[in-house]
């Protein structure tokens, strides 16, 4: 989790806050494999929620979506997408820029034609695969784009101004 932190504000700007942590806590069956709040991720039991890219996925979210929060629910792509693409990043730093590509060559066949685009999430559905996959592409997308120097400033920009508020796409 150190080495996260540590990554994570190299590439997001300083965590947010004073503290950081993890509680295992025995959530009910149908509940997500972890979840975040502010200053603590909580993970389930299973191995699986435990797996050290949920852990990155959550501590993520201290940045997407604690410090900076949505200002509407259409913009849920902003937080999980966020998260997902800090999972692949890890990854990338883990294993290299192979397995990123790897990764985004995996997932591109199934979000690639979702018929919804992140910013448009179903009303009955808010946390579909489009809100999570699709959105991470669409920050890898802006990320070969516009080369990592740019990208990671941008994350960084984005990060602080809008720090301790709410942002929306168009932020």
């Amino acid at each position: 989790t150190a080495d996260m932190l540590a990554f994570f504000s190299e590439h997001f700007g300083p965590y947010p806050f004073d503290a950081y942590g993890i509680v295992i806590v025995d959530f009910p069956r149908d509940a997500p494999l972890a979840m975040e709040t502010q200053t603590l991720s909580q993970h389930g039991e299973e191995e699986d929620a435990l797996s050290e890219y949920i852990i990155a996925h959550e501590l993520a979210h201290h940045w997407f979506g604690n410090s900076v929060s949505l200002k509407n629910w259409q913009d849920i792509w902003l937080k999980e997408g966020a998260a997902i693409y800090a999972e692949w990043l890890w990854l990338e730093h883990k294993e290299g820029g192979d397995a990123l590509d790897a990764k985004v060559r995996s997932v591109y066949p199934m979000e690639a034609f979702s018929p919804n685009p992140p910013g448009n999430p179903l009303s009955t559905n808010l946390y579909t695969n489009t809100i999570y996959d699709r959105s991470a592409m669409t920050f890898h997308a802006l990320r070969l784009r516009v080369g990592d120097e740019v990208f990671f400033q941008i994350l960084q920009t984005y990060t602080e101004r809008f720090r301790y508020g709410n942002a929306d796409t168009a932020d």
